[in-house]
């Protein structure tokens, strides 16, 4: 819950926020390491070390596997529906589930909807 709420305070004003995901959240993995320190080590150098550790190792191995599994996390393909169900429903509901991988693939593809330029002159 930690680091959902420090997480969604990092992205709360995503329109102006221009940071990858990546970074928000091994800032968000840094200062959770860095309190959990905090509150368990004696020693204060031991609490930047945690911040650094929790940024070299911790961010990117969670963040390799967050983004697996939002990959490759598909639904199963058996899909029943009950008895009257119409063809337009059925339809619809193919429809929301095409837009849903659409979604769960946008998510998982690194610096998706960036632009590149490709005139430099350009502007």
């Amino acid at each position: 819950m930690s680091y959902n709420l420090t997480f969604e305070f990092l992205r709360h004003h995503d329109e102006a926020n221009s940071r990858p995901l990546y970074f928000d959240h091994t800032l968000a993995i840094t200062m959770l390491g860095m309190a959990g320190a905090a509150t368990k080590f004696t020693n204060p150098l031991h609490i930047p070390l945690a911040g650094f550790f929790s940024a070299a190792l911790i961010a990117p191995i969670s963040w390799f596997f967050y983004t697996r599994a939002i990959r490759f996390g598909a639904p199963n393909s058996n899909i029943f529906y009950e008895d009257g169900t119409t063809a337009e429903e059925i339809e619809r509901f193919r429809h929301q589930d095409e837009v849903e991988r659409l979604g769960l693939d946008m998510l998982s593809t690194p610096n998706y909807g960036l632009v590149e330029q490709q005139d430099k002159a350009g502007l």
